[in-house]
């Protein structure tokens, strides 16, 4: 497969998303820079243009236009981005061939793969968050609640919490993890590698989740990680 060369050795940069074969990253002027796989144009951003976000999904990118409208480049076959009305936050996630962005008025529109419903937000909610994994979407209701949808053959859908407020969610491949107001992590869903139980006590300020594994940061801003633990990505504990 086409490759793009490594990171940018020069410049600075805001947001950086990594894919399953392939990383963007948004530069501090609102350019996109893409590299790894490029198979059909996955890591070809488009040159002309200033972003704010950008998400990568497995075969595709998509970026969050200055303008609020959203672009996507890559394998198409699963996305078409929605041509009228702007976003303030786009989701992909690496495993998924589907995108959820969120509105300014807290609607949630989702494109792409809907074979499990995981591109069909519930109707009459509002969100101030969102994040979508493999085949499933959660988001962090305006009021602080997790709502996820899509599938559920992990009950990554139906055990997400249903009491308790929150200011974090983030959706890995068939779990999910997110932060309580008062900086505690509960995750849900899948739990082969001790992904769900191995989750962490204390006060967190950000949470990370992945394939079969997951991170924060503590209060204290030292990393811990805890999950599948093959290649060495957890568990870890790193100090500021």
């Amino acid at each position: 497969d086409m490759q793009v060369s490594n990171a940018p050795s020069t410049g600075t940069f805001t947001a950086i998303s990594a894919g399953s074969f392939h990383n963007c990253a948004l530069r501090s002027a609102g350019a996109i820079s893409c590299w790894g796989q490029n198979t059909n144009g996955r890591a070809t951003a488009p040159t002309s243009e200033t972003f704010t976000a950008v998400t990568t999904g497995f075969n595709f990118s998509c970026g969050l236009r200055s303008s609020g409208t959203v672009a996507c480049w890559g394998t198409n076959i699963y996305f078409t981005a929605p041509a009228s009305g702007t976003f303030t936050a786009i989701s992909a996630d690496q495993n998924s061939t589907h995108v959820c962005g969120l509105r300014s008025s807290g609607a949630v529109a989702c494109w792409g793969s809907n074979g499990s419903g995981q591109a069909s937000p519930p109707s009459g909610s509002t969100f101030a968050a969102i994040s979508a994994g493999s085949n499933f979407t959660c988001g962090l209701t305006s009021a602080g609640a997790i709502s996820c949808w899509g599938r559920d053959n992990h009950n990554q859908r139906t055990n997400a919490p249903s009491t308790g407020t929150f200011t974090a969610v983030d959706a890995g491949a068939s779990f999910a993890c997110a932060l309580s107001n008062t900086g505690t992590i509960s995750c849900w869903g899948r739990d082969n590698h001790r992904q769900v139980t191995d989750a962490p006590s204390g006060a967190f300020t950000a949470i990370s989740a992945g394939d079969t594994h997951a991170c924060a940061i503590k209060s204290d801003g030292a990393i811990a990680c805890w999950g599948n633990s093959g290649q060495g990505r957890a568990p870890a504990t790193r100090s500021p």
